[in-house]
């Protein structure tokens, strides 16, 4: 595992390569290796960063504006920012008059998402059961 700085620059920079290049979102997270283990660190991190550098909240914004799927985390730039999970609707929905701590939420539910630790709503189509 790398250091805080050092995975968390490589994290929030992910939107700008991305947008760049021709490695997928998946495979650019994957490489920066983000640690997970503690939701809150991870968030306080991020934050943090994303206070230092508002760009990067920025090219997020347009990286989840930009995403076109029936099911997973979304992003909305506002005040307030709205963060949640679209699934024929809009589920676990947070508002943040701080646009910084919108946007590590938002990473936090697209990294465990890519992990495979953000569980469908049961009922959704691809879900594990069917309410």
């Amino acid at each position: 595992m790398q250091s805080e700085v050092a995975w968390v620059a490589k994290l929030v920079a992910v939107a700008l390569d991305f947008r760049e290049g021709s490695r997928s979102i998946v495979e650019l997270v994957a490489e920066a290796d983000p640690d997970t283990s503690d939701r809150a660190a991870f968030l306080s991190a991020l934050t943090s960063y994303f206070r230092q550098h508002p760009d990067l909240v920025r090219a997020w914004s347009n990286y989840a504006g930009d995403k076109r799927t029936s099911w997973g985390p979304y992003f909305n730039l506002g005040e307030p920012s709205e963060v949640g999970i679209y699934s024929r609707g809009y589920d676990d929905v947070r508002r943040y008059e701080d646009p910084a701590d919108a946007c590590a939420d938002f990473l936090w539910r697209e990294v465990s998402q890519m992990r495979g630790n953000l569980a469908r709503p049961v009922g959704d189509p691809g879900s594990d059961s069917m309410a």
